[in-house]
């Protein structure tokens, strides 16, 4: 995945990623709480046991795939 491809779904709404590992992440909107850069997406979520909001940050090669999951109207 590039940071044109990624941002492009992200302008559009949620998107979910798959990583080279199989694991999966639900990103927000660009803008809310997501930022793409040339090499990587970070991303501010909820951590559930404390409450605090954390910071994830996924590489763009290690993603594997992306798809929209929830648009904006």
């Amino acid at each position: 995945m590039d940071s044109d491809g990624i941002s492009s779904l992200l302008r559009t709404g949620s998107v979910r990623v798959t990583m080279n590992d199989g694991s999966q992440f639900e990103l927000p909107p660009l803008g809310e709480k997501c930022l793409v850069g040339p090499i990587s997406v970070h991303f501010l979520f909820k951590d559930e046991a404390s409450g605090k909001l954390r910071i994830n940050i996924l590489s763009l090669l290690s993603m594997v795939r992306a798809e929209q999951i929830e648009p904006i109207a």
